[in-house]
């Protein structure tokens, strides 16, 4: 999964932060990929981050045959979520 994240955000990178969460974590067999992106404005506008969160679903249903469930924030808007603090997520970009 890093792998393919990493090649589907190569061209974002410097703007965004993936992350996995959800039970892709704790099954071996998980029902769907749950992701959150979190984007900085200045450096990737929100109609780039909404077109990467498209390509990254698609290739994960094709590639890896599950529904990914992608979360979009800011950066902003992540801190005031306080998913930063939340334990169960592995940081993958």
């Amino acid at each position: 999964m890093k792998s393919l994240v990493r090649r589907e955000c190569v061209d974002a990178k410097a703007g965004i932060k993936v992350w996995l969460f959800g039970s892709a974590l704790k099954l071996v067999n998980p029902n769907d990929i749950d992701l959150l992106i979190v984007f900085r404005p200045g450096v990737l506008d929100r109609q780039c981050a909404i077109e990467l969160r498209k390509r990254l679903a698609n290739v994960i249903r094709n590639e890896i045959g599950l529904n990914a469930d992608i979360i979009l924030l800011t950066d902003r808007e992540a801190v005031s979520t306080r998913f930063p603090n939340y334990s169960g997520k592995l940081r993958l970009l």
